[in-house]
């Protein structure tokens, strides 16, 4: 059965929080770092991590890993949904009413369904986990753990909400990160929206299908797979997803190690990727500690790349060696955003809102250059509305 033998078992800790023993020993606490959530074993919930995590008061570093349920959506939503919950349900009078404070490091890994052999499959389409709420609660629900932190790293399906709030939150506060100095987020190329966050930028390219740029219907919403139910449930489960799938056009090629699917999607959709660089910018204005942050796009089990790349003065970008060469020029003087893509360009405003983060927080605006069109430091005069 290879990995797959327990992508849908998960260990969830029963007992309230407030009913495990609390451990003032342990600093560290989660996965080993080389641990990979797809590996042959099962995965601790996030809200698990979370329950443990509350009862110790001295934990200083946290390393969370664990894996989304794949196809079978309901499980994946009703997993989410309980980390929210246990989120939210401390009370108000608790300290540690998102984590202990005491907790100064924080790497969440949550590795997302990847549905082919080599690479992502940019076919298939995605379900909507941001419904009824308008934005990812799990991602407001990692905003508000991290304002208290150093370092934060964060790798998996997330949204806007991650950075910033959205309109349709309850009870919005400006969030402030006074101490954090390091950031890097890797983000799926899916969002939890059901929308990707890249398209194919040739519309007559023959592997680009319009329709799996549709989220999931909501009847895909209702099944939960095998071991989940009865008998019958797991028939219904198992001839749904087989429907499901003979829809999904087949485009896998051969090479000289085997076979894989096509990658199309290489073009920012603004249309969800807008709004999260602009709670990017809107984020890391509030960082007055901020050395570096980058926000990575990971394509399934590709090596993930740079997007956005930001240094404060006298700190290195995470961008291309060739691009770190070059910044020596301002390397001590300004801070610096580097983008990695292609022809790609924000529009003025977007561009503005990374220039005010420099200037907010070291009286000088952020100079803004893109790879690899852009390697000199001359001011680029492209900006469109």
């Amino acid at each position: 059965m290879g990995r797959t033998r327990y992508e849908y078992s998960f260990i969830e800790i029963q007992r309230p929080a407030l009913e495990l023993p609390e451990v003032s020993c342990v600093t560290t606490f989660g996965t080993p770092r080389w641990y990979d959530p797809r590996r042959r074993s099962r995965n601790l919930e996030l809200c698990s991590y979370l329950e443990i995590t509350r009862r110790l008061p001295r934990v200083s570093e946290l390393h969370w890993a664990t894996a989304e349920a794949g196809l079978f959506f309901l499980l994946r939503r009703e997993i989410r949904d309980r980390f929210v919950h246990t989120a939210a349900a401390a009370d108000a009078h608790d300290p540690c009413r998102w984590l202990p404070a005491s907790v100064k490091t924080m790497a969440v890994t949550i590795k997302a369904p990847n549905w082919s052999d080599h690479q992502f499959d940019h076919h298939r389409r995605l379900p909507n986990l941001s419904r009824p709420y308008g934005h990812d609660e799990v991602s407001a629900a990692f905003r508000k753990m991290s304002v208290g932190l150093k370092k934060f790293r964060f790798k998996g399906i997330a949204d806007h909400a991650l950075f910033w709030p959205s309109p349709s939150e309850k009870h919005i506060e400006e969030p402030h990160w006074p101490n954090l100095t390091h950031l890097r987020v890797d983000l799926s190329y899916q969002s939890p929206s059901g929308k990707w966050y890249f398209k194919c930028q040739d519309a007559d390219d023959p592997r680009n299908h319009p329709w799996s740029d549709v989220p999931v219907s909501g009847d895909a919403l209702e099944f939960r797979p095998p071991g989940y139910g009865t008998e019958q449930d797991k028939e219904e489960a198992l001839e749904y997803l087989a429907s499901w799938l003979d829809h999904v056009p087949s485009f896998r090629y051969r090479d000289g190690r085997g076979v894989f699917q096509p990658t199309f999607r290489t073009w920012p959709n603004d249309k969800v990727m807008i709004p999260l660089l602009e709670s990017f910018a809107r984020a890391i204005g509030q960082m007055p500690s901020l050395r570096s942050a980058a926000l990575l796009f990971d394509d399934g089990d590709l090596d993930s790349y740079t997007f956005v790349s930001y240094a404060s003065p006298g700190y290195e970008t995470t961008a291309t060696r060739n691009a770190q060469l070059r910044d020596q020029k301002l390397f001590k003087t300004v801070p610096r955003l580097v983008i990695s893509s292609c022809k790609w360009r924000m529009s003025k405003s977007l561009k503005g809102l990374f220039r005010e983060v420099g200037s907010k927080c070291h009286n000088q605006a952020t100079v803004v250059r893109y790879l690899p069109v852009s390697l000199d430091y001359s001011d680029d005069d492209d900006d469109s509305d």
